[in-house]
Order: C-alpha cells, then sequence, then structure tokens
C-alpha cells in the first residue's frame, strides 16, 4: 500500500467554485488558494493574511492562506515559521504547472 500524499487539492463544484489545500500530515491544516490577475492586490492581500504565501505562474498570481489548524500541537506561530508554508507553495506551483499543461493537451485534442 502506497503512502498517503502530503497536500491534496479540494474542492467541491457543485457549492462553490473555491479550491483549498489539505496538509494530511501532522500538523493538519487546511488553506485556501486564491488567483489574482493583479499583482499589486496579491502582494497586498499577502502581507494583510496571515500564514499565507504567494507564488506566480506566468501572468496570474496565488495567494495560499491557511484557514484551520486541526490536531498536531502546533500554534500558528509555529506553523508560520516552519517551512511547511514554502512546501505548500511549492507544491501548489507544481500542481498548477501540471494542470495547466493537462489542459493544453486536452484542448490540442
Amino acid at each position: 500500500m502506497s503512502r498517503k500524499p502530503r497536500f491534496l487539492i479540494c474542492r467541491n463544484d457543485v457549492v462553490t467554485s473555491r479550491e483549498f489545500i489539505l496538509h494530511t500530515k501532522t500538523p493538519r491544516f487546511l488553506a485556501e488558494i486564491f488567483p489574482f490577475d493583479d499583482k499589486d492586490e496579491a502582494v497586498d492581500f499577502r502581507e494583510n493574511t496571515p500564514l499565507s504565501s504567494y507564488i506566480q505562474i506566468e501572468d496570474k498570481y496565488y495567494v495560499a492562506a491557511v484557514r484551520e489548524l486541526y490536531e498536531g500541537g502546533i500554534d500558528a506561530r509555529s506553523l508560520a515559521e516552519s517551512l511547511l508554508l514554502g512546501r505548500m507553495t511549492e507544491w501548489l506551483r507544481f500542481y498548477l504547472k501540471k494542470e495547466k499543461t493537462a489542459l493544453a493537451e486536452l484542448e490540442e485534442f
């Protein structure tokens, strides 16, 4: 049996178009993904949102912000000081690039 993934994309298209990242290992948390077209808006949102990280992919900007911390014995400050937010952002970058490539391939088909 394979190991469970560290990060998962979560969405419920029936209810909302919002997307989330679930961190499945300790400390468990749920982060929401906020897309922006304007860099200044994304940077401002990031600077005013605790426990968030920011990436740019081509001409789109994304902020991933932790919305809920679950069990795991870590507080918000410790999470902010850890490397997890950076790992989450790099994972999101990989996911979004892979998703964009897959969509482009479907359009060509």
